[in-house]
């Protein structure tokens, strides 16, 4: 919003301990009345499945009522649910309040389209590549979307840990092994969805990539594959 100049005091903890709900909701009324006219904000629920263990513990109804609230009376706010399921696949408790949602799927990228994410994400964005660490995270990513953003992020970090400003090969490689720990849910829901069939196709493509002559293949393989974008225009 600091970009856009849209100036709006944060939202007070005091007030969100005290009513959590009626505080946000007087709070997006601050925001689209310092908004311009013609802006909509976008309010993003990345990995929203979590919100799952909410509605477990028994308060998680009140959450998703308030955004339901939203999603039906504030139009200047569109609201983006993103993860791997889609509600039907969630259950009624999302499904019946978020009826009118539309479904995006959302594939791999081309590898044009990776280079200026890892480039310039942001137009002070000041980190450099070396040659060839570009090329090594599209290699390593296939441009899935997830995963091209969990290697960028912990490159990123890695490289302020170091306080440097350019990645290189080596350094990409350490943000890969970075990912695969940090993104060990997302790897685990991936297995749990693939099945017993589908984990054994896992395991012989592990096994395969093993080999020299696989990798060789690499460059010609497709690539497919998606996350799921619940999302109201």
């Amino acid at each position: 919003m600091q970009r856009r100049r849209v100036e709006v005091k944060p939202l007070a903890a005091e007030a969100l301990a005290r009513e959590p709900f009626a505080a946000f909701d007087a709070w997006l009324a601050r925001v689209e009345q310092a908004m311009p006219s013609a802006m909509r904000a976008l309010l993003c629920l990345d990995e929203y499945e979590r919100l799952q263990r909410a509605l477990d513990a028994g308060w998680g109804g009140d959450f998703l009522d308030a955004l339901r609230h939203t999603l039906q009376h504030r139009p200047r706010f569109v609201l983006l649910f993103t993860g791997a399921h889609t509600f039907a696949e969630m259950g009624p408790a999302w499904t019946d309040r978020f009826i009118s949602a539309r479904r995006v799927r959302v594939s791999f990228l081309q590898p044009d389209d990776v280079r200026p994410l890892l480039t310039k994400p942001i137009p002070e964005f000041d980190l450099t590549y070396a040659p060839g660490a570009v090329d090594a995270v599209i290699a390593a990513t296939r441009c899935q979307p997830f995963l091209v953003q969990a290697v960028a992020f912990e490159l990123v970090q890695f490289l302020n840990e170091q306080q440097r400003k350019e990645a290189t090969p080596a350094d990409v490689e350490t943000a890969i092994t970075r990912a695969l720990e940090s993104g060990g849910e997302y790897f685990a829901n991936v297995w749990t969805d693939a099945g017993a069939g589908g984990q054994g196709i896992l395991r012989e493509i592990a096994r395969r990539m093993r080999s020299a002559e696989w990798k060789s293949e690499l460059p010609h393989v497709g690539c497919y594959g998606s996350n799921e974008v619940a999302a109201r225009a």
